[in-house]
């Protein structure tokens, strides 16, 4: 008799370990063989060519003009729409339309965010521009009083 066939695995089962079946909660996503894995996928794939704030092709690369990034917002949710993912019907677990939901609010909220430095910034310019001038008129005159 050869080593070999003396050789047992050990295993607190007596059955085969290789055919035991743990049971998992009903919350658990992958649970009960439901899965919105190739939709969640197909939202990624939509989304990251979609280039919503930056563009990675080689003649028009950087960061999108506020414009820019609407009008690509608002083709990744009409590629969404056109294949029902949008709505959410296409979701198997209730927690994948929430994480879509996030996701779009964040966006929205990202976009909201470049408004609002925008509008900073040309605010900041007028007032520079503004003051600039009185600035250096006050410097003029330190500089011409001075003995």
């Amino acid at each position: 008799m050869s080593a070999t066939h003396s050789f047992r695995a050990h295993s607190m089962h007596a059955t085969n370990p290789s055919a035991i079946d743990v049971p998992t909660p009903s919350h658990i996503p992958f649970a009960a063989g439901k899965s919105d894995l190739y939709a969640c996928r197909k939202i990624i794939e939509l989304y990251m060519g979609a280039e919503i704030f930056e563009s990675h092709a080689e003649a028009t690369r950087g960061e999108r003009t506020i414009e820019d990034a609407e009008a690509h917002m608002a083709m990744f949710l009409e590629q969404l729409d056109v294949r029902e993912l949008g709505s959410g019907r296409r979701f198997v677990v209730k927690e994948s339309h929430g994480a879509l939901q996030a996701l779009l609010s964040l966006n929205a909220f990202i976009l909201d965010l470049r408004k609002f430095q925008h509008a900073t910034a040309e605010a900041t310019l007028a007032s520079i521009s503004r003051l600039l001038p009185l600035a250096w008129m006050a410097y003029q005159h330190d500089v011409n009083a001075s003995p």
